[in-house]
């Protein structure tokens, strides 16, 4: 098991994601002050994005896709261009400059990812999976087979599981335990559930039948990643691969959490 914060310089880049005018400016600056390191995708160690988080995770899924999962050695570094950026590194041209010329340390935070099974597909979940109905209105019945038998039977609008970085986002605005950051526990939270569903369980595989008259849908983290429309649906919900997320402090994700 991967703990604690990783230094290390970059030594081989690769560009993602232009989001808007100004962090296109900001990439020309990169490629210009990096020239020399760029390489192809598959031989970087850091990819470097400009945006909000929507922007590193989908960048995230890209590559996960891309290279078939093999993410291991793979550093995902993102400054901040967007509204929601608490996966990303505030903007100033004095750091682009270190990380891109190697001169200014990445701290890689280690997160543990989940894989979701659907349809014979394997989706990687950096944040969080919820499955219910179009912004959670309607009514679904849940059957979910864990380990422990905690779960079982129920009814409710709305079921996520979430890792411990994505545990501050849905996870906790529907009043569920929020993780400390290095853990590999998944946050289990029921949202309208006609019984109490906020458990924290070990890594495992959960497996999860459900059941609507109208339209449901399952969302990978966040609104831009959706499946569906399904009746009913059987998927899986297990452990991921660690992920390597870099930042300038070692620190930053705690001051975060401590703003939220």
């Amino acid at each position: 098991m991967l703990t604690g914060y990783k230094s290390h310089l970059a030594e081989e880049v690769i560009l993602s994601n232009k989001y808007n005018e100004r962090a296109k400016n900001a990439m020309e600056h990169v490629k210009a002050v990096g020239q020399s390191k760029f390489v192809n995708e598959n031989d970087a160690n850091v990819i470097i994005t400009m945006g909000g988080d929507g922007t590193i995770l989908k960048t995230i899924h890209t590559y996960y896709d891309k290279l078939d999962g093999k993410l291991q050695d793979k550093t995902f570094f993102g400054f901040a261009f967007g509204t929601a950026n608490f996966l990303m590194n505030d903007f100033n041209w004095e750091d682009v400059d270190g990380i891109v010329s190697g001169r200014i340390p990445i701290y890689d935070m280690h997160v543990k990812t989940l894989i979701l099974n659907i349809n014979g597909r394997k989706e990687l979940v950096v944040n969080d999976v919820v499955i219910g109905g179009e912004d959670l209105m309607s009514w679904l019945h849940y059957n979910v087979e864990d380990e422990e038998n905690v779960f079982g039977s129920f009814e409710g609008t709305g079921l996520i599981f979430s890792t411990a970085v994505g545990s501050t986002a849905w996870n906790k605005n529907n009043g569920g335990v929020v993780l400390p950051l290095l853990s590999s526990n998944i946050s289990v939270t029921g949202v309208g559930t006609n019984q109490p569903i906020k458990e924290v369980i070990h890594a495992q595989t959960i497996k999860v039948n459900f059941k609507s008259r109208t339209d449901c849908y399952i969302w990978v983290d966040g609104r831009d990643r959706k499946i569906g429309p399904f009746k009913e649906g059987d998927i899986s919900v297990e452990p991921g691969p660690w992920l390597s997320i870099g930042f300038l402090d070692e620190k930053y994700q705690i001051k975060r959490r401590q703003k939220k």
